[in-house]
């Protein structure tokens, strides 16, 4: 009786030991997008907090084949009180000191599938443009907020 649990507990930790492994792919994806991450977070006059995250998509492998240089930014606003919300415009947005289109992204883009954090209450930005440098400075400011830097570098 002994032998017969021991072969089942031995089976039962064989074939949990070989399951699970479609996730692998997904966690590299994963890593690799936090490792291209770079955040800031900003505050303005009021006390109000901005925090700006802004991923490197040209590192991961699912996008390193495309000829432009990929970034998706995005912002949470936190007023310093419920009376204070201010609703934010637009971002301003430089890379490497060129003013460039930043475009609004739905929450269900699927590109937001591959930024660290997705949240339904932060705001998302695409960034193209082919840049030959080996470091992304990318300026967001939004007004009334002072403007952030982010320094993103790219894998070679």
């Amino acid at each position: 009786m002994k032998k017969f649990f021991f072969l089942i507990s031995l089976a039962v930790i064989f074939f949990s030991g070989c399951s699970g492994k479609n996730n692998i792919n997904a966690n590299i994806r994963q890593e690799q997008a936090i490792v291209s991450t770079q955040k800031a977070i900003v505050k303005a006059a009021d006390e109000s907090i901005l925090f700006l995250m802004a991923t490197y998509f040209n590192n991961m492998q699912k996008y390193s084949d495309s000829k432009m240089d990929m970034i998706i930014f995005s912002y949470y606003y936190s007023p310093s009180s419920p009376q204070t919300k201010l609703d934010l415009g637009k971002p301003a947005v430089k890379l490497n000191g060129i003013s460039i289109e930043a475009v609004e992204l739905e929450n269900d883009n699927e590109l937001l599938k591959d930024v660290p954090i997705n949240n339904v209450w932060n705001r998302y930005y695409l960034v193209t443009r082919k840049v030959n440098n080996e470091t992304l400075r990318l300026n967001i400011e939004i007004y009334p907020f002072p403007s952030a830097l982010l320094e993103l570098s790219k894998e070679l």
